[in-house]
C-alpha cells in the first residue's frame, strides 16, 4: 500500500507541475518588450527552482555569433558582448544538438576548472558553480538559444530539474519569438511614419515651385498621394494585425480564437472568401474560421486534398498559373488562391486559405503574399501557443492511469456545482465508493492487475455517466462521481446499476483470470445530507463504509 500512496504522490505533483508550467505560460507570454520577457523567465526559473545563477544565450547560426541578453548572478542583471560560438563553450553541444543538459561537477573538476585561464562565459565554469542544467530554446525545428539554471553547492540538480527548464524553455521560445516580432512591426511602424513626415515635407516643397512646374508638380502629387494612401493602408492593416494579435494572445479556447480570427481577416481581405483550417486528432482539417460565401469553404479534408500541405509550403494558383486547384475547392474554382500551412514547434497545426473570384494584378498579388505569410506566421505562433495551453490545462486536471479527474480538479468543480444547484433550486447528488479488497489484487498478481483493475473501472464509469457528470479517481483506489441535477432516489438506482455493471467485469491478466471485482458505495445528496462539500464527502463516504461493513457489493444511501 505505500508503494502505492508513493505513485500517486509522484503523478499528484506531476500534476502539479504540468499546473506550474501553465501558470509560468501565461505570465511570460502576456509581455511584449524582450527585456521584460528575459526577466519574467527568470523570474518563474527562481520560483520553480534552486537558482544561484542563471543566464539566456541566444544564436544566429547565419554569422555564428551568440549573444547573451541576460546574465544573473550575486542578486544582479548583465549583458555580456556578442562572441563567436566556440567548441569549448558547453552551450556549442547543446546548440548542435538540440539536447538538454545536466552538469553535477564534482569537487576535483572544480579544482581543475579553477587553474584554466580566460574561462569564457557558458563553456570552462566559474569557481562558484557547481551544479548546471541547460535546456535549448527550439523555433520550428532550429535551436535559436539556451538557457541555464546553476547553483553554487554541489549535487543541487536532478532530472526532474532538468524537465522542468524544459518545460520553460518551451514556453520562453513563444514568449521570446513573440516579443522580437512586436518589436519587429513596432520598428516597421515607426520607419513608416518617418517615412511618411518626409513625404509631406517634400509636398510642401513642391507647393512652393507650382507656378514654375505646375505639370511636373501635378505627376509628382499625385505619386505622393498614391504613396500615401498606401502607406495608411499598410498602418491601418499592422494596427488590426497587432489587435488581433493581442487578441489571441487572451484567448482561453480554440472556439474563441476562430471568432477573432474570422473577424479581423474579413476586415483585412474584405473582397475575398477565406478560412482558417485546423487538423483534428485524425488529421483530418476542419474549418475554425470563415468568411465571404463560398460554399466550398465549409468543408472537412485531408492533408492530400491540399498541394500546399503536401508541400508544406505556400502555394498560389489560380487564371494564367502553372498551378492546379487544391481538390479541398471542389468544383468551385477562384480566380486567384492562396494555400498556406500553419505550423508552430515543428507541429502540423493546419491551413490558411484566402481566394477571390476576380482576377488580380500580378503585382498586387507578390506584394499581397508576403503580407499574409506574415499574417500566417503570426496565426501559427498564436494558436500553436494555445493549443499547448489547452493540453496543459488537460493534462493538469485529469489523472495519468484512468483518464478520469484528479482530486485537485474535484476540489474545485463541487463547489461550484453546489453553488450552481442552490442557485437554480435543483438536486445534486454524489457517489462515494472504492473497490472491495483492492489490495488483494496487488498483492497476489501484482501491482500491474492493480492498474488493470483501476482502468477497466474507469472505463465502466465513463459508460455509465453523462455528459454533465463529473467523474473523478479520489485516491487509490476511492472514485466519486458528482451527477449535477440528480435526485437522490435517481442517483440510488444508477449508483446500483453502476456496482452491477463492475461486478460482471471479465478480467484477465497475463492469460490468468484475477476473478471477481466489485465496489461498495456510499450516497449522498444536497440539500439532504448537507450544503457544504465536507459534509456531502462525508456522508458518501461514511455511506460507503457502512455498504462495506453490510458485506461489500452493494449500495447505501447516506443517513
Amino acid at each position: 500500500m505505500q508503494k502505492i500512496f508513493k505513485l500517486l504522490g509522484k503523478k499528484q505533483r506531476s500534476a502539479d507541475q504540468l499546473a506550474m508550467l501553465n501558470d509560468i505560460g501565461r505570465a511570460i507570454t502576456t509581455l511584449i518588450d524582450v527585456d521584460s520577457v528575459l526577466n519574467m523567465i527568470r523570474e518563474q526559473v527562481q520560483r520553480i527552482l534552486p537558482v544561484d545563477a542563471f543566464m539566456v544565450l541566444l544564436y544566429r547560426p547565419e554569422t555564428n555569433m551568440v549573444s547573451f541578453p541576460l546574465v544573473y548572478d550575486n542578486g544582479r542583471n548583465w549583458t555580456e558582448p556578442d562572441r563567436e560560438l566556440m567548441p569549448d563553450m558547453k552551450s556549442y553541444e547543446i546548440l548542435k544538438t538540440a539536447t538538454p543538459l545536466l552538469v553535477n561537477l564534482t569537487e576535483k573538476e572544480v579544482e581543475e576548472a579553477s587553474k584554466i585561464p580566460n574561462r569564457t562565459l557558458m563553456g570552462d565554469y566559474s569557481t562558484q558553480y557547481r551544479s548546471l542544467i541547460y535546456a535549448p530554446l527550439i523555433r520550428q525545428d532550429k535551436v535559436i538559444g539556451v538557457v541555464s539554471a546553476i547553483s553554487y553547492r554541489f549535487n543541487t540538480y536532478t532530472p526532474q530539474h532538468l524537465e522542468l527548464l524544459e518545460g520553460v524553455a518551451i514556453q520562453a521560445t513563444i514568449a521570446i519569438e513573440n516579443a522580437r516580432l512586436f518589436q519587429a512591426q513596432q520598428k516597421e511602424l515607426t520607419e513608416r511614419k518617418q517615412a511618411e513626415q518626409e513625404i509631406l515635407k517634400l509636398n510642401a516643397e513642391l507647393e512652393e515651385r507650382v507656378e514654375q512646374r505646375t505639370l511636373q508638380l501635378q505627376k509628382a502629387n499625385d505619386d505622393l498621394n498614391y504613396e500615401k494612401a498606401h502607406l495608411e493602408l499598410y498602418n491601418r492593416r499592422r494596427e488590426i494585425i497587432a489587435n488581433m494579435t493581442d487578441l489571441l494572445q487572451s484567448s482561453r479556447t480554440t472556439h474563441e480564437a476562430s471568432g477573432v480570427i474570422s473577424t479581423h481577416l474579413q476586415i483585412l481581405f474584405p473582397e475575398s472568401d477565406g478560412a482558417v483550417y485546423l487538423m483534428n486528432s485524425s488529421a483530418v482539417m476542419e474549418p475554425a474560421a470563415t468568411w465571404g460565401k463560398l460554399e466550398s469553404l465549409n468543408v472537412l479534408f485531408t492533408t492530400n486534398e491540399c498541394w500546399a500541405l503536401r508541400r508544406g509550403k505556400t502555394y498560389h494558383f489560380g487564371n494564367g498559373l502553372l498551378a492546379p486547384a487544391c481538390d479541398h475547392l471542389g468544383d468551385q474554382k477562384p480566380a486567384r488562391a492562396i494555400c498556406i500551412p500553419l505550423s508552430a514547434q515543428n507541429e502540423g497545426l493546419g491551413n490558411l486559405h484566402i481566394s477571390w473570384k476576380q482576377d488580380r494584378d500580378s503585382q498586387v498579388m507578390s506584394e499581397e503574399l508576403k503580407f499574409i505569410e506574415d499574417i500566417a506566421n503570426s496565426l501559427a505562433l498564436a494558436l500553436g501557443n494555445l493549443r499547448l495551453r489547452e493540453k496543459l490545462h488537460i493534462l493538469s486536471i485529469r489523472e495519468a492511469l484512468t483518464g478520469l479527474f484528479n482530486r485537485r480538479y474535484l476540489n474545485e468543480t463541487l463547489p461550484r456545482e453546489i453553488n450552481r444547484a442552490e442557485r437554480s433550486k435543483k438536486a445534486l447528488s454524489v457517489l462515494m465508493f472504492d473497490i472491495d479488497h483492492f489490495k488483494k489484487f496487488n498483492d497476489t498478481f501484482g501491482h500491474d492487475a492493480g492498474d488493470l483493475v483501476l482502468r477497466k473501472i474507469s472505463e465502466v464509469i465513463l459508460s455509465n455517466i453523462r455528459e454533465s457528470d463529473i467523474a473523478c479517481r479520489y485516491g487509490g483506489e476511492e472514485f466519486m462521481i458528482i451527477l449535477p441535477g440528480t435526485e437522490i432516489e435517481t442517483a440510488e438506482r444508477r449508483a446500483e446499476a453502476l456496482r452491477n455493471d463492475v461486478s460482471l467485469m471479465k478480467l484477465d491478466h497475463n492469460g490468468q483470470d484475477i476473478g471477481r471485482v466489485t465496489i461498495s458505495i456510499g450516497v449522498a445528496a444536497y440539500p439532504q445530507h448537507g450544503a457544504t462539500p465536507e459534509t456531502l464527502i462525508k456522508t458518501a463516504d461514511t455511506a460507503a463504509y457502512q455498504a462495506k461493513k453490510d458485506g461489500r457489493n452493494q449500495v447505501v444511501v447516506g443517513k
